[in-house]
């Protein structure tokens, strides 16, 4: 076993009093976009993570379970990390901003891997982490002492709990959902010419270094964190963070969804690599690949319908290629035609595909996405006059094909037939 160095993480508390970590790993910003690859892995959890906003709350950090030892060599066991944060000055609105700040507090760590947002929560721990001393309880006590340093002049009391056991993480879990559901509906009813500005997000370039994603009313960002009020609300808290505000400008382009100044900050933030981002399209300069995208669009052009999967299907799909596959085929935040990186939400939101036809383009989808949109989906769908739509769309029940997709599609009379084609 190897000898066990402590390292001091330089954190301060509300009163800018040095509250200095001991971790058994460094911890530097340098090892947040490295990768624990599975001849390195000791143990990966999937699950979720939930912070809440209360008025009253412990001032702490606990493990629910058992410990990080417990799980060698175990894949994908059950994990929930569960914040809670008080104080006088928080708005709702900032829960969301408190969460996305765990990816780059957690992947600080030398051998600690955050990805995923929510419920697509993905945590790696390497054998040399684990075996110099670092355990759950070390991961508790980290984001608790993250976040009261990182947002000391707000948040008063932080109480973390890492959930291993099971049942309970399943539990807290499933409660979890009901909450993103709530946030999701906040913006609901704002449309992008409403407004004029969007936000920028680029938290992802520590794994994605030209990723730049673009935050609208109509458009959640690629993670599923971060929708408008969401961004808007880091801004407050941060002007100078990875969230900006990003005035339109006049319409460019042959067709909606490009700004000149969403062009022209797209530009600059991406190091030149993306020239322009049309956020209502996948095949005119699309949204970028990113980390922790949840879905992944793909557009099939031999027959202009599109398969959509998202993170939690690891399974085959009428392109050929799994989640996994297609995350390490494409470079993260290029822009490829044909391609977009989205979230969920996304899927019943204005802007999407919104060039192409919307909803009415999709011809595949696994059964875990469709069940959790079925109702937004039923109503977008019945609003565009097209009820019963989602019947219509093909999944891994019915085929993992493309040629036994577009016979479904032709035997349910799906409306992709009739729509003219995209390329």
């Amino acid at each position: 076993m190897e000898e066990t160095k402590n390292f001091r993480v330089p954190l301060k508390d509300a009163d800018g009093i040095s509250q200095d970590v001991a971790l058994p790993v460094e911890y530097h910003q340098r090892f947040e976009g490295r990768r624990v690859f599975d001849d390195e892995l000791f143990a990966q959890f999937n699950g979720c993570e939930l912070v809440r906003i209360s008025h009253i709350c412990d001032d702490g950090f606990s493990v629910i379970g058992e410990e990080i030892n417990s799980f060698n060599n175990s894949q994908n066991h059950l994990i929930a990390i569960e914040v809670q944060v008080c104080g006088y000055h928080l708005w709702p609105e900032y829960e969301t901003v408190f969460e996305r700040n765990l990816y780059r507090i957690i992947n600080y760590a030398d051998g600690i891997k955050h990805k995923g947002q929510r419920s697509d929560l993905s945590l790696r721990f390497s054998k040399k982490a684990v075996e110099r001393g670092f355990t759950l309880k070390t991961l508790a006590h980290l984001i608790y002492s993250g976040l009261k340093s990182e947002f000391k002049d707000i948040a008063d009391l932080v109480n973390v709990r890492i959930i291993s056991d099971p049942l309970k993480a399943k539990s807290f879990c499933q409660g979890a959902e009901a909450v993103y559901k709530v946030r999701e509906n906040r913006v609901k009813g704002l449309r992008d010419s409403e407004v004029e500005a969007f936000y920028s997000c680029t938290i992802c370039q520590s794994n994605s270094p030209h990723h730049v994603c673009i935050i609208a009313p109509e458009r959640t960002g690629a993670c599923g964190s971060y929708d408008y009020l969401g961004a808007k609300a880091s801004v407050a808290l941060n002007p100078f963070g990875p969230n900006t505000m990003v005035l339109k400008g006049l319409p460019e382009g042959t067709r909606p969804g490009q700004w000149e100044g969403i062009n022209d900050f797209v530009y600059e933030a991406s190091g030149g690599k993306l020239e322009e981002m049309n956020i209502y399209s996948i095949v005119d300069n699309p949204p970028p690949f990113s980390d922790c995208m949840e879905c992944i669009s793909a557009l099939i052009p031999s027959i202009n319908g599109v398969v959509v999967f998202d993170r939690r299907y690891d399974g085959m799909t009428p392109i050929g290629l799994n989640f996994a596959d297609m995350q390490d085929c494409i470079h993260k935040g290029a822009s490829v035609t044909g391609l977009m990186g989205h979230a969920r939400i996304n899927i019943i939101q204005g802007a999407y595909l919104k060039h192409e036809g919307g909803i009415k383009r999709i011809i595949w989808m696994p059964s875990i996405l469709k069940k959790d949109l079925a109702d937004e989906f039923n109503e977008l769908a019945a609003a565009l006059g097209e009820p019963g739509l989602l019947d219509k769309i093909a999944d891994e029940t019915i085929t993992v094909t493309e040629e036994e997709t577009v016979v479904y599609n032709r035997q349910k009379n799906h409306p992709f037939f009739k729509m003219p084609p995209v390329i």
